[in-house]
């Protein structure tokens, strides 16, 4: 599996507070948590990461759209 790069974590993390700021009524750790399963899910097959936070991002809002709204 690929290792993310400082860079792609750091993103990850904008897109975490991005999404706990548009769904402020998830519950506590679900947007951690999609963000997690989303990120080992694409990173295993990936070859590069530059593209893993805006897909992550856009998976885990559907998810949290799914739900939460």
């Amino acid at each position: 599996m690929l290792r993310m790069s400082p860079h792609t974590e750091l993103r990850l993390i904008h897109s975490k507070r991005a999404l706990e700021h548009e769904f402020e009524n998830a519950a506590p750790g679900e947007i951690a948590h999609e963000i997690a399963v989303e990120s080992q899910r694409l990173l295993s097959g990936a070859r590069f990461d530059d593209y893993i936070p805006v897909l992550v991002h856009r998976f885990a809002r559907e998810h949290l759209l799914e739900r939460v709204a």
